[in-house]
């Protein structure tokens, strides 16, 4: 796997965007196990893959959020070499697998998307960070109809985001909102609930009008629920 996330992903000249951090209620449904890695008070909570870091939702087995490093100078199409997967390291019984997807309405939505996530320097690179976002740690519940539309644009808006000054480089942390009472459950499967929206916040540097001033940190947040309006156009 990959080194992950990389709070100092956007240079010297402006703050660190860190990965979240949890209230204490939200504290006691983040999944630690020994084979994840340290966070900065030793807990092991972080599965980091090539580019981006997860959390992991005890309760809901999805993951709380995805921190994504993009540099879209290193961003070719890529096709990927392996599929949907359970990822051992944070073990089947914290993560939905195929069982929550197959024939119904559900997609698997990427919470770190493969096209933004999937650059290197090398082929080689862009192929594993490509195939690291299909295990099912990085998929969440999402209606067919709004990943397939108001999301994706979303994402395709993010990752050829315009830069004004010398850097390709940005940031961005995605994750579900389970604000709602949706759930769906397989035969023979545990409940699971349906996140009603998903937010994403998009860090990057901007130097200012013709790169004339310092360079400052320009941070967008989004938020979109995948409700009836949203559902009813395709």
């Amino acid at each position: 796997m990959g080194k992950g996330y990389d709070s100092n992903f956007l240079g010297s000249t402006v703050p660190a965007v860190p990965l979240p951090s949890f209230s204490k209620s939200l504290e006691q449904d983040v999944l630690e196990r020994e084979t994840l890695s340290n966070n900065s008070e030793g807990r092991r909570i972080y599965r980091n893959y090539h580019n981006y870091t997860i959390v992991m939702s005890k309760s809901h087995r999805t993951a709380l959020f995805a921190a994504l490093n993009v540099d879209q100078s290193k961003l070719h199409q890529t096709d990927k070499t392996a599929g949907w997967r359970v990822d051992d390291a944070v073990g089947s019984e914290n993560q939905l697998n195929d069982d929550y997807y197959r024939s119904n309405v559900w997609d698997k939505g990427h919470l770190a998307p493969d096209a933004a996530a999937g650059w290197g320097d090398s082929e080689e690179d862009r192929i594993a960070a490509t195939n690291d976002t299909y295990f099912y740690t990085n998929a969440t519940l999402q209606h067919q109809n709004f990943n397939r539309d108001e999301w994706k644009d979303l994402e395709t808006i993010v990752r050829s985001w315009p830069q004004d000054g010398e850097t390709s480089r940005l940031s961005e942390i995605t994750g579900p909102l389970f604000v709602g009472t949706d759930t769906i459950q397989p035969e023979g499967r545990d409940v699971a609930t349906i996140p009603a929206g998903f937010f994403k916040v998009v860090a990057y540097v901007s130097s200012g009008s013709g790169g004339k001033l310092e360079s400052s940190l320009q941070v967008r947040c989004f938020v979109m629920y995948q409700d009836a309006a949203s559902l009813e156009d395709l």
